[in-house]
């Protein structure tokens, strides 16, 4: 909308913005910080936190795998707007694309319980990790119109994962140190 006026705008428009959020966040201030008796100190809390993540091994690797695939699935959907031109997608619907894939992760998250409970821990993990090997292959080795449904099967493959760890996670950790194990992940 701005660009329709001026191709310079937008970037004068941001510009402004972050120079008034600059302002507004020069104006917060912290408040006052107060020592909590008889409680562990944060790194000794800290460190048993990690020692109870990475401590048993069937955890660590969970977080290690989890962690991999979350990286390696995201990593490319930075790739998908040039593949995406490269299959003759016009640039306008890229916008849209990806609002549609979002859309489709939430709906397929939907199925996760299903598919999760009759495949078990194993299986979906090894479904997690054969999606993912498996999409970077078809859009790698044979680029064409018809595998942007490996697209559309990691889309699924992104909330399937996200349910299926977070899951996994919750049922092997206490409630104590749950927030922040997770958050490793």
């Amino acid at each position: 909308l701005l660009m329709q006026v001026s191709v310079r705008l937008p970037f004068y428009v941001a510009a402004a913005c972050a120079v008034l959020a600059l302002f507004v966040a020069l104006r917060f201030s912290e408040p006052r910080r107060e020592k909590v008796r008889g409680r562990v100190s944060r790194y000794k809390e800290l460190a048993g936190i990690a020692h109870e993540a990475f401590g048993r091994p069937s955890l660590r690797w969970l977080l290690l795998f989890g962690g991999a695939m979350s990286a390696l699935s995201l990593g490319g959907f930075p790739l998908m707007q040039p593949y995406y031109a490269e299959q003759g997608v016009p640039g306008v619907f890229f916008g849209v694309i990806i609002i549609a894939q979002n859309i489709l992760a939430a709906l397929f998250v939907l199925s996760t319980p299903w598919i999760a409970k009759r495949a078990g821990r194993t299986s979906s993990l090894v479904l997690i990790a054969g999606t993912v090997a498996g999409m970077y292959l078809l859009m790698g080795l044979a680029p064409s119109r018809y595998s942007i449904a490996a697209v559309l099967v990691s889309v699924w493959m992104r909330g399937f994962a996200d349910v299926v760890f977070s899951d996994y996670l919750n049922r092997s950790i206490g409630s104590a140190h749950r927030a922040t194990i997770n958050s490793i992940m």
